[in-house]
């Protein structure tokens, strides 16, 4: 009869103490609350050498089905007009945009337009003179000559003048001058924001 009463007593305890672990823990797991991203926009302004970057973007996190639209300006500090390529006469650029994934260091889609000439023009970017582009995203990625939905998570968003110039070689383009550049950066989630 005393073994059963300790058997018994062993018993309830042993309950009583999964139960209050089973509380306090969750079921044994504990779940760590979502962090909530406050949704901003952006304007990322920085001076790097004698040009002054500006970035700016509607928000901070973007879905899925959003477009993404970079407004960015550079602006000639300097006593030094600088020349630069600006893409071709049927698509000038005046500033390079990417927006690059920073764990597979993928690139975002751009949205296409019209087709553009083959054609490489020059522009010059005189002292106090300040150029500026906004250039569209779209949450895909090429994967083997495919548009493939982009990876979501945290994405830099990287802005540069053009390099002075491009020259091929063996048909490869090999930029020269290449010029430094700020970046922000973005998240990209699977639900709507």
């Amino acid at each position: 009869m005393k073994k059963k009463v300790i058997l018994g007593l062993v018993a309830v305890l042993g309950i009583a103490g999964i139960a209050s672990a089973v509380m306090a823990n969750e079921g044994f797991t504990k779940k760590e609350p979502q962090k909530s991203i406050k949704i901003v926009p952006i304007h990322h302004k920085e001076t790097i050498g004698d040009l002054v970057y500006e970035i700016q973007l509607s928000k901070n996190q973007f879905d899925l089905d959003n477009e993404i639209e970079v407004y960015a300006k550079v602006t000639n500090i300097g006593k030094e007009t600088m020349t630069y390529v600006s893409g071709s006469s049927s698509c000038p650029n005046h500033v390079v945009i990417d927006i690059v994934h920073q764990e597979s260091n993928t690139s975002l889609a751009i949205k296409q337009g019209e087709a553009c000439t083959s054609d490489l023009g020059t522009s010059i970017l005189a002292p106090a003179q300040t150029v500026e582009d906004k250039w569209i995203f779209i949450p895909k990625q090429w994967i083997n000559s495919k548009l493939e939905p982009a990876l979501t998570g945290t994405y830099d968003v990287e802005v540069a003048l053009p390099p002075e110039s491009i020259e091929f070689t063996e048909d490869q383009p090999e930029a020269k001058n290449q010029r430094a550049s700020t970046k922000t950066s973005i998240i990209l989630t699977g639900k709507t924001t």
